[in-house]
């Protein structure tokens, strides 16, 4: 009976221990991986609008290859708003950039 007794306490003692290690080494591994960008980053990022292949196109800023065309009409355009989507808009955030694609669309 006691054997039974002392192998029941060190079972339970001996899983007790694992289960603790395992979640101690599971907060350490959740703690290092960072799956969300630090909100500075978030804040930081603009869109730039300009022209591209004939097209107005949306970039992220300092990216290359756009991640959007808007239904603007370049050669509808005036001289000097042609020249601005020439040079690129930098615009902040969603609703400016869709304000924009409306103040300029046919």
């Amino acid at each position: 009976m006691k054997r039974t007794k002392l192998a029941m306490i060190i079972s339970i003692s001996a899983f007790v221990i694992i289960y603790s290690a395992a979640l101690v080494s599971l907060g350490i591994y959740l703690g290092k991986k960072q799956t969300t960008p630090p909100i500075a980053a978030v804040a930081a990022t603009h869109f730039i609008v300009k022209e591209y292949n004939n097209q107005i196109a949306v970039f992220e800023e300092g990216s290359q290859i756009p991640i959007k065309y808007l239904s603007i009409n370049i050669h509808s355009l005036r001289k000097q708003d042609r020249l601005k989507f020439q040079e690129g808009i930098v615009v902040e955030n969603e609703i400016e950039l869709a304000k924009l694609e409306e103040d300029f669309s046919n």
